[in-house]
């Protein structure tokens, strides 16, 4: 894709830079960043700087990333129970990723 959000035409990352709200809704969550425009992009570019800086993930061999709630959610909906149940892999800021397990399935995270 692109190195940067910046750098795709159809990102709305040079929307939240100007907060033109005539292309953009401001969800609560980016209001939250901060009291002002400023101060909001900048919490913004340090989010994306962190993400960046997290190790690649390959989600090929992944069936679910998110929070260990959200996680949970989908082993139980898509049937993966009890010896089935997929090992959990820690992969920062709070998200886990469920994946096949390997050799006797005692690999849970």
């Amino acid at each position: 894709m692109v190195a940067s959000p910046a750098d795709y035409q159809w990102s709305g990352h040079r929307g939240l830079r100007a907060e033109d709200t005539s292309v953009l809704d401001l969800h609560d969550f980016y209001l939250d960043l901060g009291p002002d425009g400023g101060s909001r992009y900048r919490a913004y570019q340090a989010l994306l700087a962190e993400e960046a800086h997290r190790p690649a993930h390959s989600l090929a061999r992944v069936y679910f990333a998110g929070t260990p709630r959200f996680v949970g959610r989908m082993e139980s909906r898509f049937g993966f129970a009890g010896a089935r149940r997929p090992r959990r892999v820690d992969i920062g800021s709070g998200v886990v990723c469920s994946m096949p397990l390997r050799g006797n399935g005692s690999g849970q995270v």
